[in-house]
């Protein structure tokens, strides 16, 4: 109370008046454009003109943050299984692969002996827990440049 006292000022001197605010079901790319478009870091969530809380750039970045690292953690897991797979296989001697794991997305880059090789990565990957889609970088040892 004395601090309210001291420098005289009420509440609705300075309160938003007319907050953009959005619904517990809204997207949250909605959410981040009211925030933007009115320059503000926070915005209140209300159903039936009560507020149930508020959501801040802070805590959507945080939980990017979060997806990111266990996309990343994910993505390893199905890296490591790959790899480990392809080590197993004797079909696969001579080849030089290594693989990249993002959102399920199995991006194989290296070179190989010959197109059956090519066929047997991609039936192996096809195989493995995670791996969704399999992007072929691969090159044939005999069409590289010397």
């Amino acid at each position: 109370m004395a601090f309210a006292r001291a420098y005289g000022r009420s509440v609705d001197e300075i309160m938003t008046r007319d907050p953009m605010c959005v619904a517990p079901d809204a997207d949250l790319i909605e959410a981040i454009a009211l925030m933007e478009s009115h320059h503000v870091a926070q915005i209140p969530v209300v159903l039936k003109g009560a507020v149930l809380g508020m959501i801040s750039k802070a805590e959507l970045l945080a939980t990017v943050a979060r997806r990111f690292d266990q996309s990343i953690h994910i993505g390893q897991g199905v890296r490591d299984n790959i790899l480990a797979a392809i080590r197993k296989e004797r079909w696969a001697a001579g080849a030089i692969v290594d693989v990249v794991v993002t959102n399920g997305e199995v991006q194989i880059w290296g070179v190989i002996v010959d197109n059956n090789q090519r066929k047997a990565l991609k039936a192996l990957i096809e195989n493995v827990a995670g791996a969704e889609r399999i992007v072929d970088h691969l090159k044939l040892r005999d069409e590289l440049p010397l």
